[in-house]
C-alpha cells in the first residue's frame, strides 16, 4: 500500500502548520535566544570545539540539551536554522505521536482539537523555544504511545483468554469428567502464562530504565 494516504498527507500538512505557527516565536531572524537558550547555544559551540561539559563549561542541566545544540549548530554551519530545524522535527513528531494515542482513545475530531490544544497552551509558556521540555516531549510521547499499544495488547490478549476459557468449559462440561484433558490443558496454560508475565515485567523495565535515562539527560 501506499506510504502515506490522502488522510495522513492532509493530517500532516496542519499539524505542520500547526507547529510552524508556534515556531514563529523563535524564527533566528526575527528574535533573539533567551538566557537559557544562549546558554544551551554556547555549550553546543563548546563541545564543536571539543570542549566536554561539566569539565570545561557547567551547568545544572543534564547533556542532552547541550548535545542536542551541538548538533542543530552543525547541521546549520553554525546557524540557529539548524537548531530551528531540530526543534521543528521534534514538535512535528510530538505532535504526530500525540494525534495518533489521541485518535485510537477519542477518534480524530478531539484528537485534532486537543493537539491546536496543547501547543496553543504550548506557545503562552514558551518562552522562546530551545528548551530542555520540549525535547523530553518528544520522548514522553514514545513512551505514551508504547504504554497505550501495551494496555491495547493485553485487553486483546485478555479478551482473548475469556473466549478461550468459555470454549474449554464448553467442552468439558460435554466430556467425561473424570478424564484429564482438563489438568493437561492447565497444565499446557501454565507456561504460556509465565512467559507473558516475563514478557510484561522486560516492558517494563524499559520503559522504567527510559524514564531514567531521560530524567538524566534533559532534568
Amino acid at each position: 500500500g501506499k506510504l502515506f494516504n490522502s488522510h495522513s498527507l492532509l493530517l500532516l500538512l496542519v499539524l505542520g502548520l500547526m507547529v510552524g505557527l508556534l515556531m514563529l516565536q523563535t524564527n533566528p531572524l526575527t528574535t533573539l535566544p533567551s538566557r537559557d537558550s544562549g546558554f544551551f547555544m554556547y555549550a553546543g559551540k563548546q563541545i564543536l570545539a571539543g570542549k566536554l561539559p561539566y569539565i570545561d563549561f557547567w551547568d545544572s542541566k543534564g547533556p542532552g540539551i547541550f548535545y542536542i545544540n551541538a548538533l542543530g549548530l552543525l547541521l546549520g554551519k553554525g546557524y540557529r536554522w539548524g537548531i530551528w530545524l531540530l526543534e521543528y522535527f521534534f514538535f512535528m513528531i510530538s505532535s504526530y505521536l500525540f494525534y495518533q494515542s489521541a485518535a485510537k482513545r477519542w477518534g480524530n475530531g478531539a484528537a485534532l482539537l486537543s493537539s491546536a490544544a496543547w501547543l496553543f497552551g504550548l506557545s503562552r509558556v514558551w518562552e522562546g523555544g530551545n528548551l530542555t521540555e520540549e525535547y523530553s516531549l518528544f520522548f514522553s510521547f514514545i513512551l505514551i504511545s508504547y504504554f497505550l499499544q501495551l494496555d491495547a495488547a493485553q485487553k486483546r490478549r485478555l479478551s482473548g483468554n475469556a473466549e478461550e476459557d468459555n470454549a474449554e468449559s464448553r467442552n468439558l462440561q460435554i466430556a467425561d469428567l473424570q478424564e484429564h484433558p482438563k489438568s493437561a490443558n492447565l497444565e499446557s496454560r501454565i507456561p504460556k502464562g509465565i512467559q507473558y508475565l516475563e514478557r510484561d515485567l522486560l516492558r517494563l523495565s524499559l520503559l522504567l530504565g527510559t524514564t531514567f535515562a531521560l530524567s538524566f539527560l534533559f532534568r
